[in-house]
């Protein structure tokens, strides 16, 4: 049965109980994170309203880099056992203070930083994970075992979401932090049998130095178009789905107005979705990839929320069918989140033909930089049309509808640009030889060309 199960999962022998270990790390961990969310968003939302939320975007644009800032310098001078063992025991002191402090006062103020809070702990989850799997497991490893790894967040998600409305049910929407408390008392329990098996990976200190060639600011990057339309298309896609976030929690508030109901709706639809982004992980994703292409990936989630916000838009300036406005919100972030799997998997596609340090330096760069400052500026936009302009949620639509349309343009000239990027990366040389782990018929054709 156990050698069935490692050839479904291509997990050659001897890498089986590490890859169980991860998994359970995995879904550990982000049964964690699920929890802290819908606790910090239904407590948030049942104090101010959704028009408010972009405030602490606008707060998450300051901290965010702050803390790449310094996981990066922690990493500069520590092992990355010792960094990673560090995060998440700072996770876990947060995750008993919070449930002990709210259990004592429910000030203002303590309920509006919950967003930013739990923006800081899912840029640490998602860091810590990704630079375990980065360092436990070498290249050919993981283009085998990372779908299979990642996986453990959608298991953790669909599990918690479901079950969060039952927590909520028994013991209130600010205990579900205990609930998370319990989950990461096992994700460190688990790092440290993982940091222990893989010592001589773990151990190793990041110094920092990079070969003058690869060292490049943010300026260097933004003189290659490539990169240009990857940033540009990576902040559209931010700004789009936060304001789209922001349409879904005003409609959700409406319909929901206590905590414990927020709640429950959070951890529903977080259930929902990752049962179906399981499912477009595991069984849409690559064939998508492999008969339509990179480009067809970047269109499908800005395409699909044209719709809805669409009509959205319509029925809401010529209806007053109240119910149908929350469903297309909720539908359109639902298209969102269960898209995320084919996002993730063109934006990595979309790195392929950079030279190695180049691919490096633009994915760090993301991550640390254009995400947050994205988010800072989905505040911003929506702070100005809130309360300079006094929009409402219908009227918000439609400036989504034209983000939409830009993203949509940026979309289209970068998937026209990746065959050209790629052939290019073949000319020179820089591809590297293991580069593209799946490639798309676009590069498929590219490379038949360049073999003949």
């Amino acid at each position: 049965m156990e050698k069935r199960i490692q050839e479904i999962f291509n997990i050659h022998p001897g890498e089986g109980r590490m890859v169980a270990l991860v998994l359970i790390y995995a879904i550990a961990l982000y049964f964690s994170n699920v929890m802290a969310r819908t606790a910090s968003m239904a407590l948030f939302l049942s104090e101010y309203g959704a028009d408010t939320l972009p405030y602490t975007y606008v707060f998450l644009m300051f901290i965010g880099p702050l803390v790449s800032l310094i996981y990066l310098r922690l990493n500069n001078r520590f092992s990355l056992s010792r960094v990673l063992l560090g995060i998440h025991i700072f996770l876990l002191i947060s995750l008993i203070v919070l449930p002990l402090v709210l259990n004592r006062s429910v000030a203002p103020v303590l309920l509006f930083i919950l967003p930013i809070y739990f923006g800081v702990n899912n840029s640490l989850t998602i860091s810590s994970f990704w630079n375990l799997l980065g360092r436990i497991y070498n290249l050919r490893q993981g283009k085998r075992l990372f779908a299979l790894l990642s996986s453990g967040e959608h298991m953790a998600t669909i599990v918690a979401g479901f079950m969060a409305p039952l927590f909520v049910a028994r013991i209130g929407t600010i205990n579900l932090y205990w609930i998370g408390t319990l989950f990461m008392v096992i994700t460190v329990f688990m790092l440290i049998i993982i940091n222990r098996a893989n010592a001589e990976k773990m151990g190793v200190v990041a110094t920092g130095r990079t070969e003058k060639a690869g060292q490049s600011g943010i300026s260097d990057l933004l003189k290659e178009s490539y990169v240009r339309l990857i940033f540009a298309l990576f902040t559209l896609f931010i700004i789009g789905i936060y304001m789209v976030g922001n349409i879904n929690y005003a409609q959700a508030e409406i319909r929901f107005p206590s905590a414990d109901e927020m709640a429950t709706y959070v951890g529903v639809f977080s259930g929902i979705f990752g049962v179906l982004s399981l499912l477009i992980q595991w069984v849409v994703a690559g064939r998508v990839l492999d008969r339509f292409g990179v480009r067809a990936m970047i269109m499908a989630t800005p395409t699909g929320l044209f719709v809805f916000m669409l009509v959205y838009a319509l029925v809401g300036s010529f209806t007053e069918w109240t119910s149908a406005l929350f469903w297309l919100a909720a539908g359109a972030a639902m298209w969102q989140a269960i898209l995320d799997a084919v996002d993730s998997t063109a934006i990595n596609v979309l790195y392929q033909p950079l030279p190695a340090h180049l691919r490096t330096q633009v994915q760090t760069s993301v991550i640390g930089i254009v995400y947050p400052l994205a988010i800072g500026l989905s505040g911003l936009l929506l702070i100005f049309l809130y309360d300079v302009l006094g929009f409402d949620s219908i009227q918000l639509s439609y400036v989504v509808l034209i983000v939409i349309l830009v993203w949509t343009i940026v979309g289209l000239r970068l998937g026209r640009a990746y065959p050209r990027r790629l052939r290019h990366a073949l000319q020179t040389r820089t591809l590297g030889r293991l580069a593209l782990s799946r490639p798309d018929r676009a590069s498929l054709t590219v490379f038949e060309n360049a073999l003949s």
